[in-house]
């Protein structure tokens, strides 16, 4: 894994510089009420092929309140 950015906000690693996925991670407002929460978001390139590959594996769609933001939620 190599480090692609290191912002005060946001760290991200890779397998390689220029090789998705890659881990975001980014501070939350919210206080800690329990356990360190994890929620993970992937970015493919492309979505729509990715989500119907992800669906075709036994994934399945859930709102969870996300609204008009242009994010699909497995």
């Amino acid at each position: 894994m190599v480090v692609v950015n290191d912002d005060p906000d946001e760290f991200e690693i890779r397998p390689a510089a220029d090789r998705l996925p890659g881990l975001l991670f980014v501070p939350v407002p919210e206080k800690k009420t329990a356990k360190n929460p994890l929620h993970l978001d992937f970015a493919p390139t492309t979505e729509t092929p990715e989500v119907a590959r992800l669906l075709a594996l036994g994934a399945t769609r859930a709102d969870i309140g996300q609204g008009q933001q242009k994010r699909t939620v497995l």
